[in-house]
């Protein structure tokens, strides 16, 4: 995983964490990582972890949210 790859997922996760609003774009991106990539899926779920997150939700986290509407990232 490049430097710019680990800061933009840390980015998303954060967000996450926080209960930002993150785009279906960054979503998307943060799926693609995590299902190709052990290390970022690793890093996704050790910062996830401690805020109500399991390995569960990582594993899922874009293919249930992608896949339906999410009315706080502005789509209608």
């Amino acid at each position: 995983m490049t430097k710019d790859s680990r800061l933009r997922l840390t980015e998303i996760c954060c967000k996450i964490k926080l209960g930002r609003t993150v785009t279906l774009t960054q979503r998307i991106w943060m799926s693609k990582l995590i299902e190709s990539d052990s290390d970022a899926f690793r890093l996704a779920e050790r910062f996830l972890m401690g805020c109500h997150h399991s390995t569960a939700v990582v594993q899922g986290f874009c293919k249930a949210k992608v896949g339906g509407s999410n009315p706080s990232d502005g789509i209608n």
